[in-house]
């Protein structure tokens, strides 16, 4: 298992050790360092650290001690996640091993985490405050929207000649909650073999768990059978 760049999973107790690498970056809170340590001592995990950015330690990782698969915390609302399934092979130009995704569509509320140089505290979660005292903030699981739990994140933007850092919503315009209706999607599938229930329909429920993953709602469901007319007459 592997961890890196914030985000932290807990997992239980296991009769078998599994390798576990932590890449610890010298950014990195002190909270989160201290709770990774404090998981792995609980857990009774073998934890290796590794201080190399993660493809380094990786290429050193895998020179040192070859693995075919490594777990990884990657969720489908992740920058990097794009195109990952539960089990995918790791990227071109990356060192070759199997990226396992057990959490890929996980769709608890919490708030992303990166380093003390690219995170500011979730706006989105600040508590109304109008006594003049010091920001208080909600617990993570209370934001209501699932696709701005990249609200704290910044990046480096330049302004006349000028390097600041400012807070980002992971690609979604000055979305507010309380303000804005929740994105919508009906999923239909076609085949008159699902009508007669010789196959079962998969892919509708995976489906409806990756869009509840990252903020959609499925308000709609339904099967339809094989016919040029019906699929036409949806799409119109």
């Amino acid at each position: 298992m592997a961890e890196h760049g914030g985000s932290e999973h807990v997992c239980s107790k296991l009769k078998h050790p599994i390798r576990t690498i932590y890449f610890e970056n010298p950014g990195a809170f002190r909270e989160i360092n201290a709770f990774t340590y404090e998981t792995a001592e609980t857990y009774d995990l073998q934890m290796e650290i590794i201080r190399l950015d993660f493809k380094s330690g990786l290429e050193a990782l895998l020179k040192e001690k070859p693995v075919k698969a490594i777990f990884l915390g990657t969720r489908i609302g992740d920058p990097n996640a794009v195109g990952q399934e539960q089990f995918s092979p790791s990227s071109e130009g990356w060192p070759p091993f199997m990226r396992v995704n057990p959490i890929l569509d996980w769709s608890y509320r919490y708030t992303s985490i990166g380093s003390i140089h690219d995170t500011v505290p979730n706006g989105l979660l600040c508590i109304n405050n109008s006594s003049g005292d010091k920001e208080k903030f909600r617990p993570a699981y209370l934001l209501a929207d699932g696709r701005l739990e990249r609200a704290g994140r910044m990046k480096r933007m330049s302004f006349k000649g000028r390097d600041t850092m400012v807070a980002v919503s992971n690609g979604l315009s000055d979305l507010v909650p309380s303000e804005n209706s929740i994105l919508a999607a009906s999923i239909i599938a076609v085949g008159d073999e699902l009508l007669r229930g010789a196959v079962n329909d998969q892919l509708g429920p995976c489906l409806s768990r990756k869009l509840h993953s990252i903020g959609w709602a499925v308000t709609h469901r339904a099967v339809i059978p094989n016919d040029v007319r019906r699929i036409r007459a949806l799409s119109d």
